[in-house]
């Protein structure tokens, strides 16, 4: 699913970026974990929304967006960060990707990703 002009939905996670990460979550099982964090958000409609996407992974609500400033997120959304085996994190990556392939790319091309040696597709 891509995003641009011509796209019937906005840039947002639901309309781009989360599809690409329900995917990716179902053939890295074992592999890699995802964990949903929920910031600056109303808990019923982050519930709603994951309802409507569900994930086979945990989801954290955290309204404040304390939770993704201690991780180095929150300056801008969505923000997806990227954390080794010992937690560490690795990289920050903030805005939608706008397709599977972008997602896929940044593990692929960018340095503090490819290191941690997983292959998102």
């Amino acid at each position: 699913m891509l995003c641009g002009r011509s796209a019937p939905q906005p840039r947002t996670r639901q309309g781009c970026e989360f599809p690409s990460f329900q995917e990716t979550g179902r053939h890295v099982t074992g592999r890699l974990a995802f964990v949903g964090l929920d910031s600056q958000d109303v808990k019923a409609n982050a519930q709603g929304f994951l309802r409507q996407f569900p994930v086979d992974y945990p989801s954290m609500f955290d309204p404040s967006a304390r939770q993704a400033q201690s991780l180095g997120g929150g300056q801008g959304w969505p923000t997806t960060i990227y954390m080794n085996a010992k937690h560490q994190i690795n990289y920050v990556h903030e805005g939608a990707y706008p397709s599977l392939r972008a997602l896929r790319r940044t593990s692929a091309t960018t340095p503090e990703v490819s290191q941690m040696g997983v292959r998102l597709g």
